[in-house]
């Protein structure tokens, strides 16, 4: 689903979702499949951003609500790669939190590009983690109508079905995720994925290295 709107999510991450993966396959109507590389930034002070870096952009995700079950995120952000360093301490060390007082950086590029900020930045603040994530993003139209416009992908429900690698480890992640919320409701009870514990990327990944403890991943 492009990023306009501020959508509303159910995702879980499992080693595998058995039969929702097939009930999503039998209600939805597959879309594309897309796979990328990317970063995610995370902190130990802040659960409200989702900072990532994929296809040369620095992109950023903000929590803007949550609804009974649901999280509702929007577009915070987005610069393209290189970024100088005093970009990426505005749109990500400081929203992060992230303490750089004392530190010194040595010289370097004026402009950062990936493996630039990958070998001065990532790795160098205790309080955050820099995660490399693979996707193979595969997304469904759910709950289509006869009659309408099956284009209009903004006003859809959408499904996703992701492969993970992170950091070298395989999980899946299952998402729901619409600017309405009745729909991501519907379309949860649907495909089952109502029994599991709505779980933002953010939230997986401070679990998965260890910031937090591991939640339980079923309601």
């Amino acid at each position: 689903m492009a990023d306009t709107g501020n959508r509303f999510e159910w995702r879980a991450f499992a080693k595998h979702f058995g039969a929702l993966e097939y009930r999503l396959l039998e209600y939805g109507r597959f879309m594309d499949m897309k796979v990328s590389q990317e970063w995610y930034l995370i902190s130990r002070h802040n659960t409200n951003l989702n900072i990532k870096i994929r296809a040369g952009k620095l992109q950023t995700k903000a929590l803007v609500q949550t609804l009974g079950e649901l999280e509702q995120w929007a577009p915070a952000g987005s610069a393209t790669l290189p970024v100088s360093a005093d970009t990426f301490q505005a749109q990500v060390l400081v929203p992060l939190r992230i303490a750089t007082a004392g530190l010194t950086m040595e010289t370097g590029p004026a402009l950062l590009d990936e493996h630039d900020l990958n070998t001065r930045f990532f790795y160098r603040f205790p309080d955050m983690i820099a995660v490399a994530l693979q996707k193979k993003r595969m997304r469904y139209a759910l709950g289509e109508r006869p009659g309408e416009d099956q284009t209009d992908n903004q006003n859809k429900c959408m499904g996703e079905l992701v492969e993970l690698e992170i950091n070298g480890a395989s999980l899946q992640s299952l998402c729901i995720e619409s600017v309405h919320p009745d729909q991501v409701k519907e379309a949860a009870a649907l495909i089952g994925l109502d029994a599991w514990r709505n779980r933002s990327y953010v939230t997986a990944l401070r679990e998965t290295m260890g910031l937090v403890p591991q939640a339980p991943l079923l309601r």
